[in-house]
């Protein structure tokens, strides 16, 4: 949706979905189906501002509220940059999350690095779209936190038309004492869930 105000110009988007389990950095967040909803403000020149909450179970915390804002910028034919800020907040016990972090993206290729403002469990991942698959939107992704946990995950996603997008995605997780996340373990994957995306 464009809107103007005065000659400047501004885009706002929206996302409605639903996934069986709500999976954050190679750990569900509650194993159990989630709804979420999100919009994003974005200008022409690169700012931007947005706004997503989720449904979570992990102790008396329910849902999330996740506020974030920053800059992507158009460096060169192909790659982008984006710096930025990010709030987690959770209702209940459960302590706010702050981080700033830098994602570059070349092509294909995205890399990301997350800095905890409170702490040194800082995170970083690599993303990259196998585009040679026809049909279907196929991501790998690795996530590492300076804690030694890892993860990997497989994402598959298909548009259904201009406004409906459903993925599934698989997972495996080591925490730093080698031990795999709890869903799954000791097969093929530690999560994995399927999810409904509509974007307006």
């Amino acid at each position: 949706m464009a809107l103007s105000f005065n000659s400047f110009a501004v885009e706002l988007n929206g996302t409605l979905g639903y996934t069986s389990d709500y999976v954050w950095r190679g750990e569900s967040q509650g194993n159990q189906p989630a709804f979420s909803f999100g919009a994003e403000v974005t200008t022409e020149t690169g700012f931007y501002l947005g706004a997503w909450q989720s449904d979570v179970e992990f102790g008396d915390t329910t849902t999330e509220t996740d506020y974030y804002g920053g800059y992507r910028l158009d460096v060169a034919d192909n790659v982008v940059v984006d710096l930025g800020y990010m709030r987690y907040d959770f209702d209940g016990s459960t302590e706010t999350l702050e981080e700033v972090y830098g994602i570059v993206k070349y092509n294909n290729l995205s890399l990301a690095y997350f800095e905890n403002i409170e702490d040194n469990d800082n995170y970083a991942e690599a993303r990259y779209n196998l585009w040679f698959i026809p049909n279907v939107d196929v991501t790998v992704m690795y996530g590492m936190y300076t804690v030694d946990d890892t993860f990997w995950m497989a994402t598959i996603g298909r548009a259904l038309n201009d406004s409906f997008y459903i993925k599934a995605k698989m997972g495996v997780y080591r925490d730093a004492f080698g031990m795999t996340g709890n869903l799954f373990e000791g097969q093929f994957a530690d999560h994995v869930s399927v999810g409904l995306t509509y974007n307006w």
